[in-house]
């Protein structure tokens, strides 16, 4: 079949099956409309794009906003390969799903060398997507809507294989509140749950998500409980986005590197950390930001926060007990400081813990606190008493203070 198109328009029951659709032309349209309330079936068919102009917007399959079932099962869409942005010649769109009622199920299928292998507009749990390859397209997934999609989905299990540019997860159009879960699928074969930290960052770098750029909202999870926030040359994420989109217990793991950012923890449990013990590759560096700036916030009343293998450096503040470069003034039960290098914050804290009340379970281990205030390198109060530990000019020394409730291991390393 070339260069003609098809809609699917009956209550009844329609399959194709087994054709090999091949365009060259530059017409912009839907190959295949699958239309109407009836159980509609596209199975084992070719679709190819080869097109003589560049940026035409065809679609080889469109689902309608209409009831009744689509299958789309076990078929190939494929094309010119020579370019997979806004100069490709091959399909805009593998699959279209245009929202609606319909039960969609999509399974089986390779997409590959498409502008975009599928878009999704208001995503339901009508839809079940599983069992297909994305391969080597320019966006292997767009999710949005004329309106921003909300609530939360789980994908079933494909496989996406990328190319150099490949984004694998748009979301162009979804609530803040949006989840994408994507766990249960697999990069070039291996579950996302067992790549290595490299792996995991370049496809954070992947995704358009989390604010990364206007309109991009939601959040995609790859690996259950993580996020991780991208340093490389061009692309140095917010580390204040992972925070805004945190869900309970969340390990917010850093790519090495210099972040000139602050952060301010308005949630609990949640943990900040760089991704490995060495905590000089990991820097919030607050040289360049406004004189009175914490380096990490943990705001009052927030529980069971983490920070790990960080260095935090230059938030000068105004002074020993109004900024530091970790300050958590309130009832942060929980709080835990681990493999942190505090230091040159004159004249503020290194690290400025105040209970204002009876705070429990606060554990700093095996930190560097130097070059702060005076008095002010490690001040802890609380409802009974109040300790500032070291001088202002030297480090921490090895030392054990219990403090209260606190268990504090202060090393010198």
């Amino acid at each position: 079949m070339e260069n003609c198109s098809i809609d699917i328009n009956n209550a009844g029951t329609t399959i194709l099956d087994g054709l090999r659709v091949y365009r060259t032309d530059a017409v912009a349209l839907d190959q295949i409309i699958m239309d109407g309330a009836g159980t509609n079936t596209i199975q084992n068919c070719i679709f190819e794009r080869m097109g003589s102009t560049t940026g035409v917007f065809a679609r080889a399959i469109t689902t309608s906003s209409t009831g009744g079932v689509k299958n789309i099962l076990n078929n190939k869409f494929t094309g010119d390969g020579s370019s997979l942005f806004s100069t490709h010649k091959t399909w805009n769109n593998g699959i279209y799903i245009n929202g609606g009622v319909a039960v969609v199920n999509i399974t089986g299928n390779t997409i590959m060398n498409t502008r975009s292998a599928m878009n999704i507009d208001d995503y339901s749990a009508s839809l079940n997507i599983s069992g297909n390859t994305f391969n080597n397209n320019g966006t292997q997934m767009s999710l949005g809507g004329t309106i921003p999609t909300t609530g939360s989905y789980a994908l079933g299990a494909n496989n996406f294989i990328n190319n150099a540019a490949s984004t694998m997860i748009n979301m162009s159009n979804v609530a803040e509140s949006f989840r994408f879960n994507i766990t249960s699928s697999t990069l070039n074969g291996i579950s996302f749950g067992s790549l290595t930290d490299a792996q995991l960052f370049d496809v954070e770098a992947r995704m358009a998500h989390k604010e990364v750029s206007a309109g991009k909202k939601g959040k995609v999870i790859y690996k259950a409980g993580n996020q991780y926030v991208n340093n490389v040359v061009g692309k140095v994420d917010n580390i204040q986005n992972s925070v805004k989109y945190a869900d309970a217990n969340d390990v917010i793991n850093l790519q090495a590197g210099t972040y000139a950012q602050k952060v301010d923890i308005d949630k609990s449990n949640i943990t900040l950390q760089g991704v490995e013990s060495t905590r000089a590759l990991y820097v919030l560096n607050g040289a360049s930001l406004a004189v009175g700036s914490n380096g990490v916030n943990v705001q009052n009343g927030k529980q069971n926060v983490a920070i790990k293998n960080l260095t935090i450096s230059g938030f000068t503040g105004g002074s020993g007990n109004s900024n530091g470069d970790i300050y958590a003034n309130g009832l942060t039960n929980g709080l835990t400081i681990d493999n942190v290098a505090a230091v040159s914050a004159r004249p503020a804290s290194g690290i400025y813990i105040s209970g204002l009340g009876d705070i429990q379970d606060v554990t700093v281990n095996n930190c560097l606190v130097t070059d702060h205030g005076a008095g002010a390198r490690v001040s802890l109060s609380g409802t009974d008493s109040r300790k500032t530990l070291s001088s202002p000019t030297t480090p921490l020394p090895i030392t054990t203070v219990v403090v209260s409730n606190w268990l504090m291991v202060l090393l010198q390393v």
